[in-house]
Order: structure tokens, then sequence, then C-alpha cells
């Protein structure tokens, strides 16, 4: 049965979560890199308001995590857990499980919209969150570099930063090249200054453009919603995201993606690691990703209903 995680069994919560993180088709968004950020993620979620652990009990045996967080303004859901082992002593199934997590969220938040990320090697839990309603509403690449990998390509356009000064000149290409995900325009307005925003013009206007944060270095607490399920702003140590790009071709693309990485890499010098998902048909990106160093990890799901 489905049990709310009291503070005094975190650990516990953390421990079986971590054992199944080996095995990516058992594994669930975001990535964890170490025990100690997901016991952070955890632990935030036990203690805030707006967020909730929730463990499967077959009798006192625990077989299941579910962790999330929901913005009531937005009525927007986002599990950062969603763990579950193989059958136990009496046998329970996945499915089961599952099924059990899935209809504890669409019973709790009825109205509200439900983000489930998943590694495309889990494929119980896709055939469950189908099942359920859920379509994949993001297919991704889901792209690590690590600092010393880093391969700096040549920058052939003049690249502008876009801030509180001329992001009306900004937003509506934002909006038009980024639609259905969650940092539109009027969002990143509102926090701009946790963003890094890079662009080039074409002519007069913007052609090309890229947007990032980075954790660890002067700037403050960043995002509590993400579309690619990456690194939130709960998690301390140094890492960059970034969150997209729309480049009008391969040299545009170089240009910004080389600006976005020195930046990141002089903001936040012990930078550990920069996650960019990029969707399946953005061939140019993530060509030019894997020639500044950049490894495929896993391939991501966006699951929503």
């Amino acid at each position: 049965m489905c049990r709310v995680i009291t503070p005094d069994h975190l650990d516990c919560a953390v421990e079986f979560s971590w054992k199944l993180c080996g095995d990516m088709k058992q594994r669930s968004y975001p990535l964890y890199r170490s025990r100690p950020q997901m016991l952070q993620e955890y632990r935030w979620s036990v203690e805030h308001e707006n967020g909730e652990l929730v463990g499967w009990f077959e009798k006192e045996e625990l077989r299941g995590i579910l962790c999330y967080y929901w913005l009531p303004e937005d009525s927007y859901v986002q599990t950062t857990g969603f763990y579950i082992a193989s059958a136990g002593e009496s046998g329970e199934p996945y499915r089961k499980i599952a099924d059990a997590f899935l209809s504890y969220l669409e019973h709790k938040f009825p109205d509200y919209e439900i983000n489930i990320g998943i590694p495309a090697e889990n494929r119980r839990a896709a055939e469950t969150l189908a099942a359920h309603g859920f379509t994949v509403a993001e297919a991704s690449h889901d792209m690590r570099l690590a600092k010393e990998d880093f391969r700096k390509l040549s920058a052939l356009h003049e690249i502008i930063r876009i801030d509180e000064t001329n992001f009306d000149q900004y937003a509506e290409f934002h909006d038009a090249h980024f639609q259905n995900i969650y940092w539109n325009a009027a969002r990143l307005c509102s926090q701009i200054k946790e963003w890094d925003i890079f662009a080039i013009r074409d002519g007069q206007n913007i052609g090309s453009c890229i947007f990032s944060q980075t954790s660890g270095g002067s700037g403050g607490d960043s995002s509590d919603a993400s579309d690619s399920g990456g690194t939130d702003s709960r998690n301390s140590s140094a890492y960059g995201e970034i969150f997209g790009m729309y480049a009008a071709d391969a040299q545009s693309a170089h240009s910004l993606l080389s600006a976005t990485l020195a930046n990141m890499f002089a903001k936040a010098p012990s930078i550990q690691e920069v996650i960019y998902f990029i969707e399946d048909y953005q061939q140019i990106a993530r060509q030019t990703a894997l020639a500044s160093g950049f490894r495929i990890m896993s391939h991501y799901q966006l699951w929503v209903k």
C-alpha cells in the first residue's frame, strides 16, 4: 500500500532508490549523480509543503518510491523519483505498484498537468504510463559534458547577451521557437537574473538563441521546474544546464554553444557537469554538442497527462 515517508525513514528511502540507479531499465529522471544529491532532493520533498515522498510497502517491506513536487500557481506536478523493485516475497508485480503510484497522483491532482521523466530503457514504466493515458511530450538525447572534455568551437558571429534591457526584443522570438515548454518568455522574464541568454542577430532581428542556467556560481537559486527533468536548483553541487537552442545554421550553433559553455565555466570554476537535453529532430544541435565534447548519457522521455 502507499504510505507517506516521514523524516525518520528518509535514509531507508534513499538507500532503496540508490540501489536501483545502476540499471537504466529501473531509473527515472533526474539521473542523480550521487547518493547525497538524491538525499538532498528527497529531504526537500519531505520538509516542504509543495513536496511529498511516498513509499509502496508490502507488509513492512519497502518496494517502491515516488518523489515529486507541485506548483499550485501553474497546476504542475513533476516527479523527481519513480523507483520500483522487482517482485517481493508475496510477488507484488511491478505493474501493480506503478498503477498505485499513478492513481495516487491522478486522484490527488485531478486538474494538474503531471510530468514524469524516464529513460527510454525503462520500458515497464513506459507501458504503465501509456496505459494510464500519459503521452510522450518530449523525446530527447540526454547529453552530458565534463569540464575536461570541453572542446571550444570557433565563434563566427557576434554574440549578444539578452537581459532586462533588451528582453522585449527577444520575447516574441523565444515563444515562436520554444512552444509548449514551461519556460516561456514570461517566466524567463520574471527570473531574468537567473538565466544566461545569448543571441545572434539576423539583420535587425534575432535569428538564433540559446538559454541556460548555471548553479554554484554567482547567481542565486534558479527554477522550480524543468522541462527536461534535469538537475534543478535544490541540488547544490555546481552544474550547468542548457534548456534550449535555436540555431539558423551549424555555424550559429557552434558560436552559441561555445559562448554558453565558456560563460558557464567562468561563472562556476568548480562545475562538474553540463546537461543538455536535445530533442531527436534537432540534428544540428546534437552534432554541435558532440563536437564540443558532450556524450550521450541516455534517451530521455517526458510523459505528460
